[in-house]
């Protein structure tokens, strides 16, 4: 009798699995979730609950942002204004705003506006690394306020600067505004510094062409005196005059080098090209020594009588020095006007304003994020365990070997299965 029952109940078992088998699998998944109803919602209600309390004891940041915009600049600091700009100097150097932003871009992340922000709104005491036990604190203030400043160029030019501050939006926009104020006071400084060194360069290359000047006038005094020289026939002085205006550019080209060899250095291309060019124009400087110029106008130094030459050498000296100083004048004049320039760099599009609301934390996204997440895992554990108690039934020996296993980790020590 026993015996018919045990066997009655088996085949009862072995019919139910066979009957679950046939069912959708997410029939399957619905019974246990009714099941174990209770379990989630428990489970879901009080994780739900905790991310409530917890997003309402996170502190409250507040988000200000201010939009700039680049003034024009053609060149590193108006270098390219300095030595008169426009041709092929200025295709050099002319880089536009893709530059402009990098630049700013460097100014905002140096250690020099971070620390000035830092000590304007007394970070280290804002992000609690004041403390006495504190290891590094302006190292950790800086790492911190890198994660709540960012500098953000824009598609149509512009360039936004963001803060977030903790508990007051006052603060946050004043941050804001003192970062874009940093940006432009220290691209100014750095552009007066910079025009400063241009132009102690160019004034004492104008002194010296003064002196040399000075000198040449002097030498033809006395040579015209001497050998009662007045005056040159005109295709000679047009020799002279070209020669000296080709003179001319060669300085002018070798001044240009020299400010770029000193601003970007010996190895950079366009240093190069500014070099070959001064190169090319020696080359054609001498020509007028040996010959070999396609012109009739144009009269070969050797060829003219030994007297006439060290005459027509000493005019053409002061040819060369007077083209010389006209060139440095008005850039001596310029580099002095660009030295005390002091007018903003950049415009400020929008000021930052005061927000109206924080932007994090997110209460809602924390709530509804930790309300899926637990419902999710709770069903997912309620399915595990159903699958377990079911394989510990239909498979004791998968089961035993699990238990195991687990006993084997827990102990830290191998184990013969």
């Amino acid at each position: 009798m026993q015996e018919t029952q045990v066997q009655t109940s088996a085949s009862a078992k072995e019919n139910r699995y066979t009957a679950e088998e046939t069912l959708p699998q997410w029939l399957l998944y619905l019974e246990i979730i009714v099941e174990w109803r209770k379990f989630i919602s428990i489970t879901t209600i009080g994780a739900t609950i905790i991310a409530v309390a917890v997003s309402f004891l996170l502190p409250v940041w507040y988000q200000a942002s201010s939009v700039i915009l680049l003034s024009n600049s053609s060149d590193l600091f108006g270098i390219s204004k300095l030595l008169g700009g426009g041709g092929a100097f200025e295709g050099l150097l002319g880089k536009g705003k893709a530059d402009d932003a990098e630049r700013y871009e460097a100014i905002f992340k140096s250690e020099r506006l971070r620390l000035a922000v830092i000590e304007k709104f007394n970070l280290i005491h804002e992000y609690e690394f004041d403390e006495e036990d504190a290891r590094e604190p302006i190292k950790n203030t800086l790492k911190e306020l890198d994660q709540n400043i960012s500098f953000k160029e824009n598609k149509d030019g512009s360039i936004t600067i963001t803060a977030w501050y903790k508990q007051d939006s006052v603060k946050a926009a004043e941050m804001a505004n003192f970062i874009v104020h940093m940006l432009d006071s220290t691209n100014r400084l750095l552009a007066t510094e910079s025009a400063r060194n241009q132009r102690i360069f160019i004034e004492k290359r104008y002194q010296q062409a003064l002196q040399d000047l000075r000198e040449a006038e002097e030498r033809l005094n006395q040579f015209q005196k001497e050998y009662k020289v007045a005056e040159v026939k005109d295709q000679v002085r047009a020799s002279l005059e070209a020669s000296a205006q080709l003179e001319a550019s060669a300085v002018q080209s070798e001044v240009e080098y020299n400010v770029l060899r000193k601003t970007l250095g010996e190895s950079n291309p366009q240093v190069e090209v500014a070099k070959s060019r001064i190169e090319e124009l020696r080359r054609q400087a001498k020509k007028f020594e040996i010959g070999g110029l396609p012109s009739d106008i144009i009269i070969p130094f050797n060829k003219m009588p030994d007297v006439a030459m060290a005459y027509l050498r000493l005019y053409r000296d002061v040819l060369l020095q007077t083209k010389i100083v006209e060139f440095l004048v008005p850039q001596y004049e310029q580099a002095k006007i660009q030295e005390a320039k002091d007018t903003p760099s950049l415009i400020v599009l929008d000021k930052a304003r005061v927000p109206e609301w924080k932007s994090k934390p997110k209460r809602l996204f924390i709530i509804a994020g930790t309300f899926i997440g637990a419902l999710v895992l709770a069903i997912l554990i309620a399915i595990s365990i159903e699958f377990f108690s079911e394989m510990q039934s239909d498979s004791p020996q998968i089961t035993l070997r699990l238990k195991r296993i687990w006993q084997t980790l827990r102990n830290g020590k191998s184990q013969t299965l």
